[in-house]
């Protein structure tokens, strides 16, 4: 996401990030990026994606008056529980949810599902996207990788390429 934004409007993000290896390759591809309790800063925008309650609520917390926060995270069935007193109500943040296969009303009309295609095609092209392409893996062994996954035993990685 970070990189979309950098590429497709100009945006220099800072990234929070709570694992070493991550918050690393994030520095390296020249992004601010930083452990969560090093980030005192207020932010209008925030998009939050641990599909953690404490990685959202630090983005509420960080959040600047009548800011917003977009939640990318899917969290399927498991409960979230946010403290909704203190910094969400006096500062009157906005909690956004985001559902990536739609786009809201009021960019529907002007932006069909072959723009987005297009869009989304322009950007893979650049080679800022390879960067983030971290491990291989063959077909054959797609299956253990994704037992693995479901486990949270997978090493290090920000994207996996299947080879077929």
């Amino acid at each position: 996401l970070a990189v979309t934004l950098r590429l497709r409007h100009g945006i220099e993000a800072v990234v929070a990030e709570t694992d070493t290896w991550r918050r690393n390759k994030a520095t390296e591809m020249g992004f601010d990026a930083r452990p969560p309790d090093e980030i005192t800063n207020r932010f209008e925008r925030i998009v939050h994606t641990s599909a953690t309650g404490d990685g959202l609520q630090f983005c509420i917390e960080r959040a600047a008056t009548d800011g917003t926060v977009v939640e990318l995270s899917w969290y399927g069935l498991a409960p979230t529980t946010l403290n909704l007193g203190g910094a969400f109500h006096s500062n009157r943040v906005r909690l956004i949810s985001s559902q990536v296969s739609t786009i809201p009303p009021t960019v529907r009309d002007s932006v069909s599902i072959d723009d987005r295609k297009a869009i989304a095609a322009e950007l893979l092209s650049d080679a800022a996207f390879d960067a983030l392409i971290t491990n291989e893996l063959s077909f054959d062994d797609a299956p253990e990788f994704f037992t693995q996954l479901r486990k949270g035993e997978i090493g290090d990685g920000l994207i996996w390429l299947i080879r077929y």
